[in-house]
């Protein structure tokens, strides 16, 4: 099936300074020696998943040209300029306009720009899996098998069986709850339980579905991203965008949609 992918790259990488610094953050440096930048590496693991023409970016106004000269393959106009950092919610909002203006049906994995993955072929066969799950209307998150009571991160336990595994496929979850990041004494009876996993931020959804979800949950910024949509694609759009965006929320996608979301299912990575 077709997977369309936002990639987040607004961030500006203050816990790694002075490696990553404000004029050229992390997810442009190759801070892992692969002779790639972060965010190079994160569109390459896509190859023969996703064609450049269907992978977008997300990134501050000041990095976009950056972006350009990293991601040459891509179309210019998939590189989305948020004029001010605004929290992963209205970035995915955002993404979603310009999707659902190019196929209201898209599928769509958000991904970060920052993010080390070492096995790709099982990242790859994941992601795979959450599209499938994604295109029945799950709201469908990858959660990374915890390896130690990490108190950094926050944790994903998970309900009942949605879709047993097979030998091409991975077991898919119901999500009960979405756990923010805990103490060590919670974080070693997560890991203990054995029903939890580290939320890494990764989330595939129909693009319609979110859209929805925000409407709902996040009603003030869905009315923002409404007067902003019929503007994309025209010369109004600069405009509309630099006019509404200092007044959207600072808001995470975890806490403004998928703590509160249902039919949200997650997918073992």
């Amino acid at each position: 099936m077709k997977i369309y992918t936002a990639i987040l790259a607004g961030g500006v990488g203050t816990r790694l300074w002075p490696r990553s610094r404000q004029s050229h953050p992390k997810q442009f440096s190759d801070i892992t020696g692969t002779g790639q930048s972060m965010i190079q590496a994160t569109v390459g693991r896509l190859e023969s998943l996703v064609a450049d023409h269907d992978i977008f970016v997300v990134t501050g106004a000041e990095y976009t040209s950056l972006v350009a000269e990293q991601l040459a393959l891509l179309p210019t106009t998939n590189i989305i300029g948020e004029p001010e950092g605004r929290n992963t919610a209205p970035a995915i909002g955002l993404a979603c306009l310009h999707l659902h203006a190019r196929d209201p049906d898209a599928v769509v994995a958000f991904l970060h720009a920052d993010h080390v993955m070492l096995d790709e072929v099982a990242f790859r066969t994941a992601l795979t899996r959450a599209a499938a799950v994604a295109a029945m209307g799950y709201l469908v998150t990858l959660g990374i098998e915890p390896t130690s009571p990490h108190t950094g991160y926050g944790y994903i336990r998970r309900d009942q069986q949605l879709v047993e595994a097979d030998n091409e496929n991975l077991p898919v979850y119901a999500v009960k709850q979405f756990l923010e990041k805990p103490d060590q004494k919670t974080a070693e009876a997560f890991v203990a339980a054995g029903d939890t996993y580290w939320n890494g931020g990764i989330f595939v959804c129909q693009v319609s579905r979110m859209l929805a979800e925000i409407e709902v949950q996040l009603p003030a910024l869905y009315a923002q991203l409404a007067a902003i949509g019929p503007s994309i694609g025209t010369e109004s759009y600069h405009d509309a965008l630099t006019s509404v965006w200092p007044d959207v929320p600072n808001v995470s996608i975890d806490h403004g949609i998928m703590e509160s979301a249902e039919n949200v299912a997650v997918v073992p990575l």
